[in-house]
């Protein structure tokens, strides 16, 4: 093999390493250690976020394995980050979930907010299949998109928060749901599907 054929080889290998998008990581004791920094049970599968953490990479929640936010834990889920549950996740009393990027709870899988409180950031979108569920203690500040599709639930049983250019579909009961207006602009304009008209004549 002469030196070209060599040198093309290393570059097409170069290539296809940054070609290749890194695959989202299960959630187990390493993962929930190093990446999400909190604490594994192995009896449960469980991973307990009792801290404030910052997760930047793609995780998947398998089936069996819990994602439980206690004891005023907070996690923020970043924009590019994608989180996807097959398993359990429950935010509880005095936490927070706060997504800027993408959660996708699939079928079979269980989102619930018992306690704490989701904030879904106007970059945030949440896609649910399985089974969605704001307790009657729990609350959820939407400024992005919630989309409860296909065979997934979305059962509310205490305060929704649907802010300005917030989207919220696939709800069950839209009684508890609170739908913030769209603030209007101080100067002489007006507001008008998303867009700003000057209304002084030229």
């Amino acid at each position: 093999m002469n030196r070209m054929n060599i040198f093309i080889l290393l570059a097409l290998s170069v290539l296809l390493v940054f070609a290749v998008p890194a695959s989202a990581t299960d959630l187990n004791a390493k993962t929930c250690h190093n990446i999400i920094g909190g604490m594994w049970s192995a009896d449960t599968n469980t991973c307990t976020v009792a801290k404030i953490v910052s997760v930047n990479r793609d995780i998947t929640v398998p089936a069996g394995a819990r994602l439980i936010t206690l004891n005023n834990g907070a996690i923020t889920i970043n924009k590019g980050v994608t989180i996807t549950n097959y398993g359990y996740i429950n935010n509880l009393k005095s936490c927070t979930i706060t997504n800027y990027g993408t959660i996708y709870n699939k079928e079979n899988g269980t989102f619930t907010i018992s306690g704490g409180t989701l904030i879904n950031d106007a970059k945030g979108t949440i896609i649910n299949t399985g089974a969605l569920h704001n307790w009657y203690i729990g609350n959820i500040k939407n400024a992005g998109i919630i989309n409860s599709t296909g065979a997934g639930t979305f059962v509310n049983d205490n305060i929704i928060t649907n802010k300005c250019g917030g989207i919220i579909t696939g709800l069950e009961d839209t009684q508890y749901v609170i739908q913030e207006a769209c603030e209007l602009p101080t100067d002489n304009r007006h507001h008008d599907d998303g867009r700003y008209h000057d209304n002084q004549r030229h």
